[in-house]
């Protein structure tokens, strides 16, 4: 076991599963050396990322929204103008990143939030004054921007190949598991796709990211190296600026 000292009285119980009825009471050792009774709680920020009971992370979702509102409004009042390289700079550096954190652990299955994410990106593209008339689509292709949607389901994809070629080395709960060898459609390394009850556990990581994955051709899932991976990614039939979840 990991030899790490845990502060008894920041830990907490969080259940996930909805049939939990048990009562049961955790407890751990303090500094004392008592026992001390575990609060159970329904959501909780670890990492960044606050989880919550029911696995949808609407709390973590609305949290990033209204921050990335908040930074988007200080933006609109502290520039008269800006050119799409500006607009770019900004935006890349300040604002889409606290939409994308840890986008492999939370991302959207919900109609709502993916279009509450879309909104934020959205807005944004109107701060440049000489795009602002065009459709959201035309503006993402002016500025040459990908939809948030594209780039949660790129970046799952760059992480289902670094977890199987080696590239980050993660202990996982539940591995994936290559389909079998006598399935001659596709390419080979496909994903065995595991049954589940709940839609939760369906929208999972390991489990959500199968039929994207499975689905590339076996140019990009054999690329040598991660950088001819991404390449090739550019190359799968995806578009880039389409948001399939129109609002």
């Amino acid at each position: 076991m990991w030899k790490l000292k845990f502060n008894a009285a920041k830990c907490k119980v969080l259940h996930s599963n909805p049939d939990n009825n048990l009562q049961y009471r955790y407890t751990m050792l303090d500094e004392s050396g008592n026992f001390i009774a575990l609060s159970t709680v329904n959501e909780e920020k670890d990492l960044g990322v606050t989880f919550e009971s029911n696995l949808k992370f609407e709390k973590h979702i609305s949290d990033i929204y209204n921050k990335a509102q908040r930074v988007l409004s200080l933006i609109h009042h502290s520039f008269d103008y800006m050119d799409q390289d500006m607009f770019l700079t900004i935006y890349k550096s300040i604002v889409r990143p606290l939409l994308e954190y840890a986008t492999c652990v939370w991302s959207p299955y919900l109609k709502k939030d993916i279009r509450k994410l879309e909104f934020v990106q959205r807005r944004a593209t109107k701060l440049v004054k000489n795009i602002c008339h065009l459709n959201y689509e035309d503006r993402l292709r002016s500025l040459g921007l990908p939809t948030l949607e594209y780039r949660r389901v790129r970046n799952d994809m760059i992480q289902v190949y670094k977890a199987l070629h080696g590239i980050d080395d993660i202990d996982w709960m539940s591995p994936f598991t290559l389909a079998p060898s006598n399935n001659t459609r596709g390419h080979s390394l496909k994903l065995f796709k595991k049954q589940c009850k709940t839609t939760q556990r369906i929208n999972t990581f390991s489990i959500g990211v199968v039929n994207q994955w499975n689905n590339l051709s076996d140019l990009t899932v054999t690329a040598k190296t991660l950088n001819n991976f991404k390449s090739a990614l550019n190359g799968e039939n995806w578009n880039l600026y389409k948001f399939i979840c129109s609002c």
